[in-house]
């Protein structure tokens, strides 16, 4: 018996609809396909469920097939395995992990390995061998949003470049109001690197009505030294913005002190790109 299949077995006992069983946690449309086995829940959605229906997830994990839950630990061990091994910039890592992939029963298998091979075409900074199926795989599988944990929060901040402008404004504040109560400093550092990659997609796009939602969230969350950098990058976009409204010189000269900070600590390379960005995009009208 799968997850989907148990799950409807308790919903019919408790004689409830689609949406009375999942409540806000997610959409019935998503569920009604998890009970089809069309489409995984995640674990943290899983458990949730089963507070919210009052019950006790060790009676529910004993009732599923053995099969079902080893998968279910493999696959969140595989994708924590992925993005580990792209923040330690080890492609070896990544090669070894599609190996391991491949040889596993995983009932979504092509799924992971998309994510692997994206991963290695960002440490290449080389999108270009990636074919359309494997952008779609990836695309497909962060557009439901509903669904995200943690996990997929950064998968999407590596991807956000799969998206169109319109396409990443939704995604990222329903993504953000999922995420806005997690105090996580690894959590945090990815709302911000998200938001800033906003900032820059809008600035671009010459869209800086969309900005308002993101830069006020980013305001929220609270000062810390281990989000000092993601800090600096997010008050360069803010400084830029305020400039384009205000039209006054000292929100340019902030934007001036983040690039002296940065270029003085030693990234003088992303320094460089700020600053190029800035004289592209910080002239008044």
């Amino acid at each position: 018996m799968t997850v989907g299949e148990l799950l409807k077995k308790y919903r019919v006992e408790q004689m409830k609809t689609q949406k009375q069983w999942v409540g806000n946690i997610i959409s019935s449309s998503f569920y009604a396909k998890v009970e089809k086995n069309i489409h995984r829940i995640t674990v943290e959605d899983l458990l949730a469920l089963l507070r919210y229906n009052k019950i006790v997830s060790v009676d529910f994990f004993k009732r599923l097939d053995q099969n079902e839950k080893n998968n279910y630990e493999f696959e969140k061990e595989i994708i924590n395995q992925i993005i580990d091994a792209y923040y330690q910039q080890s492609k070896s890592k990544l090669e070894q992990i599609r190996q391991t992939v491949i040889a596993s029963n995983l009932p979504d298998k092509d799924e992971q390995l998309a994510f692997i091979t994206g991963y290695i075409a960002l440490l290449d900074n080389d999108f270009r061998g990636l074919d359309k199926q494997t952008k779609t795989k990836i695309k497909n599988r962060l557009f439901n949003i509903s669904v995200l944990d943690r996990n997929d929060l950064y998968l999407y901040c590596n991807f956000m470049s799969f998206f169109d402008l319109n396409s990443n404004l939704m995604l990222s504040k329903r993504l953000i109001r999922h995420f806005k109560d997690d105090s996580d400093v690894i959590v945090q550092k990815a709302i911000l690197s998200i938001i800033s990659n906003l900032l820059i997609l809008c600035t671009t796009a010459n869209r800086y009505d969309e900005t308002t939602f993101f830069i006020e969230t980013a305001r929220q969350i609270d000062i810390n030294p281990d989000l000092a950098f993601y800090r600096g990058v997010f008050v360069f976009f803010e400084s830029l913005i305020a400039s384009h409204y205000r039209q006054q010189e000292n929100d340019l000269e902030d934007c001036q002190t983040i690039i002296d900070f940065f270029n003085l600590i030693g990234m003088r390379e992303y320094s460089e790109q700020l600053k190029k960005f800035m004289q592209k995009n910080g002239s008044f009208d």
